[in-house]
């Protein structure tokens, strides 16, 4: 009987544990209402901009109460940490084309939605030189024996920089701390802030809005041409895209659905004569990394400076061959190569 009654309650004990184990390997719950806890993660900056709608609660998007989202913008230069390891930390990304691309594109953990902003950079020079003449794609051989802060220059705003100047044929010449300007190409030195270009006296900087507002809007900085168009008319570039991790994918495909129809929403939003300003401030600010500064004041926010940023959700199906075409191009200035399976673009 004691032998009989150890079996029952070794039996019961195992299935507890059994039902424990997977409670903690399923979705995240929220612990109040129940609801399936999605983190989603983006890049302060135009990113974060292509995000307010859905951080705002302003859309329908917010009342879907299966799903509760955590919105987390953090530094540019950390969100690569958010997608990989063993068990990475955003369910939902915005990060840069390239670095989806490169970590990604196996398409084995996330799967691209769409592209998110279409290119947020700028040549500017400094207010106090006369000599700088706004740079078109029919002069930009001005920029030959010119010195060029970029920056990021190893990152998207170098690359892009780069592949635009390579396209054009347009010799360009990368000057480290132990590197030699040249007369014959364009010169370009890493810079880590829009300050830079004055600080060192550079001609020119590849500078990012929302950030490049802030310089001029203050009288350092004049804005002297538009990287989109330079690389190829209106359309521009896909810069950041947004992914979603497969497994939320699969077990939640009516919350993917709404969450791109939000993203596309909040586009036109963004845009529109009736959104607050401050709202979409207040949307970002509130869901700042600890420490964080934004990248733009509430005063200088504004329809221009958002138009500068390029939001415009494009589905992963639609954009494809863009991504692919550009990506190509980084190839051929960066030596990168960059692997993307067909299944890494969501209904493609």
């Amino acid at each position: 009987m004691k032998k009989k009654l150890v079996t029952i309650i070794t039996c019961i004990a195992m299935a507890m544990a059994v039902s424990v184990f997977f409670a903690a390997c399923g979705s995240k719950e929220d612990e109040n209402s129940g609801a399936t806890t999605v983190e989603f993660y983006m890049p302060d900056g135009a990113p974060a901009l292509s995000a307010a709608y859905l951080m705002s609660g302003e859309g329908s998007f917010s009342e879907n109460a299966n799903v509760k989202v955590n919105y987390n913008v953090v530094d540019s230069s950390l969100i690569n940490t958010y997608v990989t390891g063993s068990s990475p930390k955003a369910d939902v990304c915005i990060l840069p084309v390239n670095a989806a691309g490169q970590l990604l594109g196996s398409g084995e953990t996330y799967t691209l939605l769409g592209t998110v902003t279409h290119g947020n950079l700028f040549l500017v020079s400094a207010a106090t030189d006369t000599g700088a003449v706004d740079i078109t794609s029919d002069n930009l051989d001005a920029l030959v024996g010119k010195d060029v802060g970029v920056l990021n220059l190893s990152a998207v705003p170098g690359m892009t920089f780069e592949v635009i100047l390579n396209d054009a044929e347009i010799p360009f010449n990368i000057v480290d701390n132990d590197g030699e300007r040249s007369d014959e190409a364009v010169n370009l030195y890493a810079m880590s802030g829009p300050g830079e270009v004055l600080a060192y006296g550079y001609d020119y900087g590849v500078v990012a809005e929302p950030a490049m507002s802030l310089q001029v809007a203050s009288g350092n900085l004049v804005q002297r041409g538009s990287l989109q168009e330079l690389y190829g008319g209106e359309s521009g570039y896909p810069q950041a895209v947004m992914v979603a991790k497969n497994s939320l994918i699969e077990s939640d495909p009516t919350f993917i659905d709404e969450l791109v129809a939000a993203m596309k929403e909040g586009s036109e939003w963004l845009l529109a004569d009736t959104t607050d300003m401050s709202v979409v401030y207040k949307a970002v600010e509130d869901n700042l990394a600890s420490g964080l500064s934004p990248t733009f004041t509430e005063a200088n926010l504004s329809t221009t400076v958002i138009e500068n940023c390029a939001i415009n959700f494009v589905d992963a199906a639609d954009c494809k061959d863009e991504i692919k075409t550009f990506l190509d191009k980084y190839t051929v200035v960066n030596g990168v190569e960059y692997t993307l399976t067909d299944g890494f673009f969501y209904g493609a």
